[in-house]
């Protein structure tokens, strides 16, 4: 059997036979383990189809619950989180991190998927929070350190955002918007100049990058170079 098997799996990526197709399916069958349950909920996820996706995400808990292998169930509750966020259930979602976290508590990935949601809520400084919780698991951790000053650009706490840049970029020195945001929080503590250098250094680095050339436009416009501030938003606009 496992010989007719290996045969049609290679029939089937030479042709590409529908038929081929679905004898392969009748031979493997459905998911039986917590992470082929995981898998396919996540191949679902990714083609939109988020409702077979949490059923499948569902079937991984169930059936990881047998074993409770801590490492897989908190992946299944973060799977589980990302589909009810994109469901719009955010609640539930929140729910769904603070289970993983429940399993694996220095789960970094769940923290900052969590920094994430309360980031969409307009919650910044829950979203400062759990942030930090991750950092203090890992304290080089970029996500988090980018996540961290983002959120402290958005309490208007723009001495605190510089130097959380500052510690993002140390970590990554080519993250076109880490260099942007600090450039917007030196803007806003009228430190333009250097805004300006921030946001060119962002541009080097990423030629597309929108937000910089519309920072750029921004400070040369403060500056009263307003030709070059007229170019800098026309590539804003072009990209």
């Amino acid at each position: 059997m496992k010989i007719l098997f290996t045969l049609i799996c290679s029939l089937a990526l030479l042709c590409g036979c529908a038929e081929i197709r679905e004898s392969i399916q009748s031979l493997s069958g459905p998911p039986d383990t917590s992470q082929e349950w995981l898998d396919k909920s996540i191949s679902l996820y990714e083609e939109g189809n988020l409702d077979q996706a949490l059923v499948a995400v569902d079937k991984a808990i169930e059936t990881n619950g047998k074993n409770s292998e801590a490492r897989l169930g908190g992946q299944a509750w973060i799977q589980k989180g990302l589909i009810l966020k994109e469901m719009g259930e955010l609640q539930k979602s929140l729910d769904a991190f603070d289970k993983a976290l429940e399993l694996n508590p220095h789960s970094t990935t769940a923290l900052c998927h969590k920094a994430t949601l309360y980031a969409y809520m307009g919650l910044a400084i829950d979203e400062m929070t759990a942030y930090n919780l991750a950092l203090e698991i890992d304290p080089l951790l970029e996500t988090a350190l980018f996540g961290k000053a983002n959120a402290l650009l958005k309490m208007e706490k723009n001495v605190e955002a510089v130097s959380a840049f500052d510690k993002s970029l140390e970590v990554n020195a080519k993250n076109a918007p880490a260099l942007a945001g600090k450039g917007a929080a030196l803007y806003k503590l009228e430190r333009i100049q250097e805004a300006l250098d921030a946001f060119e250094q962002s541009i080097r680095v990423d030629p597309t990058y929108r937000e910089a050339w519309a920072g750029k436009s921004v400070c040369l416009q403060k500056l009263g170079r307003e030709e070059e501030a007229q170019e800098a938003m026309r590539k804003a606009r072009e990209f």
